[in-house]
């Protein structure tokens, strides 16, 4: 399995963009041009690189564990091959109960989460191959802002499972949202692996958790 990434990045954040591409083997870095969030989302999806098995976005406000590409790679291995991967799973109020309820019923303490929709954007992969359709669906949601929320949208209407990662391989940098309207509160993950400790020390090989209770979108 191999990963290519790509930063989907608004320039009021290049001070965050930049060292994060770096850290993350020097990735390509896709700027906003319209103020425009699946204009620029879309853009960073088609990036991909052709010889890949998966693609990876982050956005600008992520922070990232040292060997994030590494362990993405050992990561899909263990989901199935038409699925995406969400790797932030945070503590916003639609969602926060799912996710805590869905950890305490687990049996054993969960290596994923899953759930039919994308609930958080901060970084998402997924397979090459289905990249183009996607794209394809998404474009045609022009009633719908929301980057994240196209792409859940495409999901759901597809059934593609959506897999967490727990703990979460990414959190979100304190800072303000872009988004008129989102302040802080709730830009945290449940559980992040830590800025210190590799990716690569994660256990993908443990049970899966359903995320249940939450209210399915209504696809136009």
């Amino acid at each position: 399995m191999t990963v290519s990434v790509t930063v989907m990045a608004h320039d009021r954040r290049r001070h965050f963009a930049v060292p994060l591409a770096a850290d993350l083997d020097d990735a390509n870095i896709v700027w906003d041009h319209f103020n425009d969030r699946w204009d620029t989302g879309r853009r960073a999806w088609l990036d991909y690189s052709p010889a890949a098995s998966h693609h990876a976005v982050i956005q600008d406000d992520a922070v990232v564990p040292p060997d994030l590409l590494e362990g993405l790679r050992e990561a899909v291995k263990h989901i199935p091959r038409d699925s995406l991967m969400c790797l932030y799973a945070g503590r916003t109020r639609a969602f926060r109960g799912a996710v805590a309820t869905g950890v305490r019923r687990a049996r054993k303490m969960p290596s994923w989460l899953r759930s039919d929709q994308l609930m958080w954007g901060v970084g998402v992969v997924t397979p090459t191959h289905l990249v183009r359709d996607m794209i394809a669906w998404c474009d045609r949601q022009t009633h719908l802002s929301n980057y994240d929320t196209r792409i859940s949208y495409w999901a759901q209407e597809h059934d593609i499972p959506v897999y967490y990662p727990w703990p979460s391989l990414v959190n979100h940098r304190v800072s303000p949202s872009l988004i008129p309207g989102r302040g802080y509160r709730g830009r945290v993950a449940h559980q992040f692996i830590g800025q210190n400790r590799s990716a690569l020390s994660m256990d993908f090989t443990g049970p899966v958790a359903e995320l249940t209770g939450i209210k399915r979108l209504a696809v136009r």
